[in-house]
């Protein structure tokens, strides 16, 4: 090993001196000190403070527009076929598909008399042993088969006993249907996260759960949609299997999260007849600008992957059903936002229209906030009994007899998970992952070796969703340059592409003779944190390195200042978690817009000067230290790598069901290519340190953990003869960091 790789390795060790003790992940920061700052203070320093949350949006502008002209040159009702058939593809490939169908194994566990009205206390499976409790309401009086409503719930913490969703259930069966409702997986008697033994709920049932469990199908390339839609869909198979229920005669109506559900049963399930999505329907483009600061909280299963990219908004999966009667129910104060459900109306109306079907087609609005408030009820009793009794009865709504919540439970403790046990999201997703996820292939050879790494790089590409080639030219624009004691500090940005500008710190030794060294610094929490006077970046400068410190945008100084309650990185709440799920439906994940940041850097420093474009090496902190992998196995410019406090593997996520790590880090689809320890190996031969790796949860790996699962990057290293310069270590305390050093 040359001096300067050995030079390399022990220098980056030095970062555990300030780093490893540093943070735990993403926070809120304050910004570098003024001295430090880049644009913060200059005459364009706006464009910063909303750069990437315009970048998303604009890309999102583009491919709205893109769709919207997809529906204005639709011409008649066979092309209008064709753009069905490739919606419903794509819905399907967005949420992993759907399962097979398995036995219900249905049983009715209680019923409940409410004078004009039964509720039966039912329970089902949708997937084996993956339990589903649920409430069918009948009315007493009935002759011969009557029509049957699904009617999922919206995001109450007690799902289907919420006190407005009871009204609606009964009121629609004193009408003459036949209701099923059920608790929507992380909500009411159906906990995921729920833990048996100590009776306890680690997470917030609702949006909370829903977040947590749902946010790892990114990485398979699944949502949480694919069960929640399953879970609906095995509910319409239960109501056909009652003989109170007429098969032809089948109807969806949910509000919020149910309005959600809603849109994508009517879409998916040829045998819904007559749907009304309530307080959902709107533009995505619209719902995107407005997330952060309307309605923070998290929600996968609204936010698929590539769903704007492949030409997918609220209409499309309302034309999917196409020419069936279809009510929209908005409230004009919804955090969804009523702009974008009236451009949606006026798109659908385009498509009905193609079928002559317009009478079809309605929608109605309140003024009101968002809720299944009593307006929006009667108009579903108005919509169903027109369409599926063809009758018209006084919408006005009759009272109801709210129960309590304890006597609509299904299970005798009032968790499916302590009662009765069975399958979870987690335990289903580690059954994905064994089914779904890559295969490595055995490297006998160096012939092997170089095959794996170009294809690892060909996989890279395709689950970071853009270019990352190098680019022969940056455009570049200096600020000003700081005067220290031995090194000066050049203030600049460079363009990524258009619209993203990359603040940039320089850290050059004075009175260079020759060519020097460089390193790219990539950090979390921006290029400020170890820039001050006596901080790593000048220790690594006073030895001889040209020291390149960014913000990949929305980091640092660009960080989005979009109003917040809670912290900038908050992982339901915050402001990067909302641009994140932005960042999903456009098809450009978060974290790979910053590799292509950081990659554009590695073109800069390629074109300055002072620096040896053949000695230039990248050095990652948390996020940064994932960041820096994955430039190092894109990019053969790089020499070497360390990367420190950083995620070791992201099928450790799938098969604990436990982390603590930002979704800022998911990359969709990754599973089915590659895990991280594959990126290691597309590092070899170059020298590369894993100083304290990480679990999910954020905790440091014994050396003897991460040995074991980068077995594939030891072998590459082993092929190829430089075992020496893979170093996984690990540092305890500042004695040990200290002894390493």
């Amino acid at each position: 090993m040359s001096i300067l790789n050995l030079r390399f390795i022990s220098i980056a060790l030095l970062i555990s001196l300030s780093l490893s003790t540093q943070f735990c992940g993403p926070r809120r920061t304050d910004l570098p000190v003024d001295e430090l700052a880049v644009v913060t203070h200059s005459p364009d320093a706006k464009f910063y403070e909303t750069m990437v949350y315009d970048f998303i949006m604009g890309v999102a502008r583009e491919q709205y527009s893109r769709r919207h002209n997809a529906i204005e040159n639709l011409m008649n009702a066979k092309e209008l076929h064709h753009r069905q058939k490739y919606l419903r593809e794509c819905l399907l490939k967005m949420i992993g598909g759907l399962p097979d169908r398995t036995p219900l194994n249905p049983r009715v566990v209680g019923k409940l008399d409410k004078g004009d009205i039964l509720v039966e206390k039912v329970i089902f499976e949708s997937l084996p042993k993956f339990y589903i409790t649920g409430l069918l309401y009948l009315p007493k009086e009935r002759t011969g088969p009557i029509p049957g409503i699904f009617s999922p719930c919206g995001h109450s913490e007690n799902g289907k006993a919420f006190e407005t969703y009871q009204i609606f259930h009964a009121s629609l069966a004193r009408r003459g249907f036949a209701v099923l409702t059920i608790d929507p997986l992380g909500q009411g008697e159906r906990s995921q996260c729920y833990d048996p033994k100590t009776k306890k709920f680690p997470m917030e049932l609702a949006c909370p759960e829903h977040g947590y469990v749902g946010n790892p199908l990114y990485l398979l390339g699944d949502n949480l949609a694919r069960y929640r839609i399953w879970d609906g869909i095995r509910s319409i198979d239960y109501l056909q299997t009652r003989p109170e229920v007429d098969h032809k005669k089948i109807g969806v109506t949910g509000q919020s999260g149910g309005g959600t559900l809603t849109a994508y049963i009517s879409a998916l399930d040829e045998r819904v007849k007559v749907s009304m999505p309530i307080c959902y329907i709107t533009s995505l483009y619209w719902r995107m600008g407005n997330r952060a600061t309307a309605d923070p909280e998290w929600d996968p299963e609204q936010d698929l992957f590539e769903t704007l990219l492949n030409g997918v908004d609220h209409a499309e999966l309302l034309a999917l059903f196409a020419p069936k009667p279809l009510r929209i129910g908005s409230a004009q104060q919804d955090f969804f936002p009523i702009e974008g459900t009236r451009v949606t109306y006026e798109e659908v109306q385009k498509i009905y229209e193609l079928v002559d079907a317009e009478s079809k087609l309605d929608k109605v609005e309140v003024n009101e906030k968002h809720s299944l408030s009593t307006g929006l009820r009667e108009a579903a009793y108005q919509w169903f009994e027109r369409w599926l009794l063809t009758k018209t009865e006084n919408p006005k709504e009759s009272s109801v007899t709210v129960e309590n919540e304890k006597n609509l439970l299904c299970t005798e403790s009032g968790q499916v998970l302590d009662s009765l046990g069975g399958e979870t999201v987690q335990s289903l997703n580690r059954q994905r992952l064994a089914k779904r996820s890559y295969r490595l292939p055995t490297l006998h050879s160096k012939d092997d070796l170089a095959k794996f790494q170009n294809q690892l790089r060909r996989d890279i590409h395709e689950v970071l969703n853009d270019s990352m080639e190098p680019e022969s030219h940056v455009e570049v624009h200096t600020y000003e340059t700081l005067d220290r004691d031995g090194y000066t500090i050049e203030k600049l940005i460079y363009e990524t592409e258009p619209r993203v500008r990359i603040p940039t710190l320089i850290f050059k030794p004075k009175n260079l003779r020759s060519k020097a060294p460089a390193i790219l610094y990539l950090n979390e929490l921006g290029k400020g944190m170890e820039a001050q006077k006596g901080g790593l970046l000048e220790r690594l400068t006073g030895i001889g390195f040209v020291v390149c410190a960014i913000d990949p945008r929305g980091l640092g100084e660009t960080q989005c200042k979009i109003e917040s309650k809670v912290d900038y990185f908050h992982p339901s709440l915050g402001v990067e978690e909302n641009l994140v799920y932005n960042s999903f439906l456009i098809g450009k994940p978060m974290l790979a817009m910053r590799i292509k940041d950081s990659l554009r850097a590695l073109d800069l420093l390629s074109q300055r000067s002072e620096v040896e474009a053949s000695k230039i090496y990248v050095l990652g902190a948390g996020g940064g230290g994932l960041m820096a992998q994955f430039v190092t196995a894109l990019d053969r410019r790089v020499a070497g790598t360390a990367s420190v406090n950083a995620l070791l593997s992201y099928r450790q996520i799938i098969e604990t069901g436990n982390y603590a790590v930002h979704v800022n880090l998911f990359l969709p689809e990754v599973l089915r290519y590659f895990d991280l320890p594959e990126v290691a190996a597309g590092v070899a031969p170059r020298p590369f340190l894993l100083l304290n790796a990480q679990d999910p949860m954020k905790r440091p790996l014994s050396a003897e953990r991460v040995q074991q699962e980068l077995q594939s990057a030891g072998q590459s290293y082993q092929l190829l003869g430089a075992r020496e310069r893979l170093h996984i270590q690990v540092a305890e305390d500042k004695a040990g960091r200290d002894k390493i050093i």
